[in-house]
């Protein structure tokens, strides 16, 4: 089995050939694409290049990797199946919408742009239109969790990968191998039904695409909110306007509840929240008849007659307003909109923009909340606030749960994959569970007392580096945890779920042997 991948800017396509059917994982194109207005043509050569007529199937593991699917079904070779979950599905397709008509109101495409002048070229410059969104989403076949489908001498079952609503970790079953396409996967199990690990204990290969940086915030939308809310409110205090920039359908679920509770906090009751997009109100509503694929709490608002968002409630009682547009945003000049909400990062310039050019006298500056840092690069403003919020697991936590989940093989993406392909026969080496390195013994913290045992587990605080390659821990700074109740807490830890154990607080559970070596 040869296993190749190909990227253009922030995308990458992965092509699994068997040797009998040939998978094609992920389905997006670059994010600058979708998201701003770009320079390079709305489809990589590198996509158009790939082998159409010979792939059998398409996997799509989130509602952000679905953007090019009107291209592949409907400009390619291409006649296989194409695999997702509802909500992949839906808000995939809502989001091919948004970006067509928020191409057309701007009167500007993802085409080159015209030197000197803010409008590019028509919008029959673009690679597909409604017509061709609409009969391409017909197209997909859409999965329950643990759901299995047949397509050839393959069998292929969806998990929840716990980063959005129907984000999916892919299962394939060829003969008497388990491979694993692990695509960004999350902590969280606010809203989102939780990453299914169990579901991977002992697969032959798992191919993960995480980013192989080390982590530098929290998994959890609702932390990284709280960190950065006293800016946010003094702000307003000051009359003060804040625009956040967030992906539709991704976290913005999350983050209007978030935004909701902070104002509650400070007695900012009537303040309303404006979210400007084409699709928003729709993807609400969407949202709130998929409970399904929702976690345990909001599965249980159902079931006692309540909708497992709140945003019905907020609308209802004039907390939150939908804009199809920034016109429509204009036209309330008069309610002093104090908090937006953009779903891409030219949407967000233009919202500061517009309050920028008519905040009273004295107020200052509108300010932007990049809560997704992919738009990042997109945002050019005088203040903007980037949220300290980092949803996907890192490729050293992903190689960390790997390794209490027994699997054989691990490829990372973005470091493992040569250019002429990678054959999944070929072994790379031994996997082991990460152990400490010899730097370890200069920290007095982890000097042994003399009733330590070192058969026992010993639990503390680690910080410092990791050499992927080999997986060894390089110790910097660390404190071992000596009291029965320090003990006790970090057993806990250790042993719940997925967020607590990615914390900074790592369970040195290999210590142990380290010492007795």
């Amino acid at each position: 089995m040869l296993l190749s991948r190909v990227h253009s800017g922030n995308a990458e396509w992965l092509l699994l050939d068997t040797g009998h059917e040939t998978i094609l994982y992920g389905a997006a194109l670059p994010l600058t694409t979708t998201a701003t207005a770009s320079t390079s043509s709305p489809i990589p050569d590198v996509l158009r290049s790939l082998p159409w007529a010979t792939i059998d199937l398409v996997l799509v593991p989130t509602l952000l990797h679905a953007a090019a699917l009107p291209f592949i079904t409907e400009y390619t070779a291409f006649r296989g199946a194409v695999l997702c979950s509802e909500p992949t599905a839906e808000f995939g397709r809502l989001r091919c919408l948004e970006w067509i008509r928020s191409c057309r109101n701007a009167q500007c495409t993802i085409s080159q742009r015209v030197e000197g002048s803010s409008t590019g070229p028509a919008v029959a410059d673009l690679a597909f239109n409604e017509a061709d969104i609409k009969r391409s989403f017909g197209k997909v076949t859409c999965v329950r969790f643990g759901e299995n489908k047949q397509v050839g001498r393959i069998i292929v079952r969806g998990v929840s990968a716990g980063l959005m609503l129907g984000a999916t970790n892919w299962i394939v079953t060829i003969g008497e191998s388990k491979i694993v396409f692990f695509g960004d996967s999350g902590a969280s199990d606010v809203i989102v039904k939780r990453v299914d690990l169990a579901s991977l204990q002992g697969c032959d290969v798992l191919i993960s695409a995480a980013n192989a940086t080390e982590r530098q915030h929290t998994p959890m939308l609702s932390q990284a909110m709280n960190d950065i809310w006293k800016a946010i409110h003094r702000h307003l205090d000051e009359q003060g306007s804040v625009v956040f920039a967030v992906h539709m359908c991704g976290h913005v679920f999350e983050l209007v509840e978030i935004i909701d509770r902070l104002l509650n906090m400070v007695a900012l009751t009537q303040m309303v929240i404006h979210l400007v997009s084409t699709i928003g109100r729709e993807s609400f509503l969407h949202a709130n008849i998929q409970g399904e694929w929702m976690s345990e709490p909001r599965i249980a608002r159902i079931m006692t007659g309540f909708q497992p968002l709140t945003s019905e409630a907020l609308e209802k009682s004039r907390r939150l307003a939908f804009h199809q547009d920034l016109a429509s945003l204009a036209r309330i000049r008069q309610a002093n909109p104090r908090i937006i909400i953009a779903t891409d990062a030219e949407g967000a310039m233009r919202a500061a923009e517009l309050l920028d050019s008519t905040r009273e006298v004295g107020a200052p500056h509108p300010v932007v909340v990049a809560v997704d840092h992919q738009l990042m690069s997109g945002l050019q403003w005088q203040q903007i606030l980037a949220c300290p919020f980092e949803p996907a697991l890192t490729a050293t936590e992903v190689l960390h749960e790997c390794a209490g989940l027994g699997v054989k093989q691990v490829v990372l993406s973005q470091q493992h994959i040569p250019s002429h392909g990678l054959d999944l026969g070929t072994q790379l080496g031994a996997f082991w569970p990460y152990v400490l390195d010899a730097s370890i013994a200069s920290h007095r913290g982890w000097g042994l007392a003399s009733d330590v045992d070192v058969n026992e587990r010993l639990y503390g605080y680690l910080s410092g580096s990791l050499d992927i390659a080999d997986g060894r821990i390089k110790a910097a700074e660390s404190r071992m945890l000596m009291t029965p109740a320090q003990q006790l807490k970090a057993k806990k830890r250790a042993g719940s779920t997925v967020a607590q154990r990615i914390a900074s607080e790592v369970c040195l559970q290999w210590l142990a042997g380290w010492l007795a070596d």
